[in-house]
């Protein structure tokens, strides 16, 4: 099929205007700026998931990691294999026993009792 002469093809266009300066002075570009960095800290984390979601807590003891890099290992030994690795700032249901310095958080789950203090309220005894 033959065009007119003079024939021009339509193209849509889509353009994307800069905003005006004064948007990065304003409180809008402060939500945004804070609902991106809130993103990025929640996906370094590891997620939207609760700290220690799934594990139950059947003794009332609740601990908080107070130092970064704590190894939980798979008894209650420094020669036992690392099965994770706590954060600082981490909170975790624990049980009640505490042997040779190590607290069990879980079956086959022991942390060092020096770097975990039991959270206000909790029954940790």
């Amino acid at each position: 099929m033959r065009r007119p002469a003079g024939y021009r093809r339509q193209v849509a266009r889509f353009t994307l205007n800069r905003p005006d300066p004064k948007f990065y002075r304003g409180w809008g570009f402060v939500a945004i700026l804070t609902i991106a960095l809130t993103i990025a800290v929640f996906a370094t984390r590891g997620g939207f998931q609760t700290v220690g979601a799934g594990l139950s807590d059947p003794s009332g003891c609740r601990v908080e990691v107070t130092a970064d890099g704590v190894n939980v290992r798979s008894a209650p030994s420094t020669a036992a294999p690392v099965v994770e690795t706590l954060r600082r700032g981490d909170l975790r249901p624990a049980d009640k026993v505490v042997q040779g310095g190590f607290r069990k958080l879980a079956e086959g789950r022991w942390a060092a009792e020096l770097y975990l203090t039991p959270v206000p309220g909790s029954n940790c005894g």
